[in-house]
């Protein structure tokens, strides 16, 4: 069943991004929670400053979001959220956004889109943040009891 609820897709949209960007146990690879809670509120505000094309070079140009722009993909979101993206000029990702600009109000739904999506994925790394710290926190009293 394809999903058409534009808010659901972005919810699920921002969960996916919080999840990719997390750092799996053990591992050196990912963001902690509260790295991720600031590098969404950079993007959110990229985003709300300077518009849809600033967000993805924003993407592609930061070295937190994994190799180049393979962690969170603007154009695959925004296909999700049934915004046609063509481009006549041709294929790539930023041909992509850029003919984005020529339909004014398919730019200023997505970026508001864009800007519900990286809401929700602030939320989820606030939760994970808050969860972390309830683990650390039990962690502790775990070891007060021990001794």
């Amino acid at each position: 069943m394809t999903q058409n609820n534009i808010d659901f897709i972005a919810a699920k949209s921002g969960f996916d991004i919080v999840d990719k960007l997390m750092k799996p146990e053990g591992s050196k690879e990912g963001m902690t929670p509260k790295e991720i809670e600031s590098f969404i509120n950079k993007s959110i505000g990229v985003l709300s400053s300077n518009g849809v094309y600033a967000l993805w070079l924003y993407l592609k140009a930061s070295n937190k979001n994994g190799d180049g722009n393979g962690k969170i993909n603007v154009v695959e979101i925004l296909e999700k959220c049934n915004i046609e993206l063509k481009s006549d000029v041709g294929e790539s990702e930023e041909d992509k956004i850029i003919n984005l600009s020529t339909d004014l109000r398919k730019l200023l739904f997505a970026k508001q889109v864009l800007e519900q999506i990286f809401i929700y994925a602030r939320y989820r790394a606030k939760a994970q943040n808050a969860l972390k710290r309830e683990d650390s926190k039990k962690e502790d009293t775990d070891e007060e009891k021990q001794e």
